[in-house]
C-alpha cells in the first residue's frame, strides 16, 4: 500500500486545479441572465416581468386639443339624404 502517491500531492492539485475555488467561474454563473432564470421557481412574476412590460397598455395621457376645437356635427355619419 503506497501512502505517497504522487497524483495527491500539492503539485497534482495546483496542475489540476481543484486546490481552490475558481471563484471567475463561480461569479459568472451567478451573474448571467441564464442561470438567474433557472433559479427561479415556476409561477414566480418575475419570470414574466418583461412579457408583461411588452404587452402593458400604454397610458393614454390628456389629448393636446380642446373638446371646443372638434366639430362634432361633421364627425356624425349621415346615413341617408334628408
Amino acid at each position: 500500500f503506497n501512502l505517497v502517491t504522487p497524483r495527491y500531492g500539492e503539485e497534482f492539485r495546483e496542475k489540476a486545479g481543484t486546490v481552490t475555488t475558481d471563484w471567475r467561474f463561480v461569479l459568472e454563473k451567478i451573474y448571467t441572465r441564464k442561470y438567474q432564470d433557472k433559479q427561479l421557481r415556476e409561477g414566480d412574476p418575475r419570470k414574466f416581468r418583461d412579457l408583461a412590460a411588452a404587452i402593458a397598455p400604454k397610458p393614454n395621457y390628456a389629448q393636446r386639443t380642446s373638446a371646443f376645437d372638434i366639430d362634432y356635427l361633421n364627425k356624425v355619419p349621415v346615413r341617408g339624404r334628408r
